[in-house]
C-alpha cells in the first residue's frame, strides 16, 4: 500500500523564493494536515505528504467539498499513476479550499480561480465520456523594478 510520496524541491523553486515569491498558506494548507518538510540530506530537502489528506473529510481527510479519493488503501505502486492526476487535483482543491476569499492579499503567492462546480463540462476524449473541471491558477511574484523576467515566474 502506497500512502505517501516524496516530492522534490526543485531549483526553479528556490529560485522564485529567492526572488521574493511569498504564501500567505503554509506547507499544510498546500500539501495537507500530515505533509511534513525533511531536510534530513540538505542537498536534497524532501517534502512529503500523505496520500489521505486527499480523501474527502467524510473518509479523514481534508477535503471539504466531498470530491477527494474514498479510500487511498487501494492506491499501490502498480496503480499509483493512474492516480497521481487525481493527487495533483486534490492539492489543487487543497489550496482553492485553504485560500483567503479575496485576492486582494498581496502576500498570497498563488491563487486559484473559478468555481469548478459551476464550470464542469462534459467532454468526449478519444471516445471516452469524461467531466473536465476547470481551475486557473495564477503565481504571484513581486515586481520591484516594473519589469518581470517570466524565466522567474514558475
Amino acid at each position: 500500500m502506497l500512502t505517501s510520496v516524496c516530492f522534490f524541491l526543485c531549483e526553479s523553486y528556490f529560485e522564485v523564493v529567492a526572488h521574493g515569491f511569498n504564501m500567505v498558506l503554509d506547507l499544510t494548507d498546500i500539501y495537507g494536515s500530515s505533509a511534513e518538510f525533511s531536510a534530513a540530506d540538505p542537498t536534497d530537502p524532501l517534502i512529503i505528504i500523505h496520500l489521505k489528506d486527499f480523501q474527502n473529510s467524510d473518509n479523514n481527510g481534508d477535503i471539504t467539498d466531498g470530491t477527494g479519493f474514498d479510500d487511498v488503501s487501494t492506491i499501490t505502486s502498480e496503480n499509483i499513476n493512474s492516480k497521481a492526476a487525481q493527487s495533483f487535483a486534490g492539492q489543487l482543491k487543497l489550496i482553492r479550499q485553504n485560500q483567503p476569499s479575496s485576492n486582494t492579499d498581496e502576500t498570497n503567492g498563488i491563487y486559484i480561480t473559478n468555481d469548478p462546480n459551476a464550470s464542469k463540462n462534459f467532454v468526449l476524449r478519444n471516445g471516452v465520456r469524461q467531466i473536465s473541471y476547470p481551475f486557473n491558477v495564477a503565481v504571484y511574484a513581486p515586481d520591484p523594478t516594473s519589469f518581470i523576467d517570466i524565466d522567474n515566474v514558475l
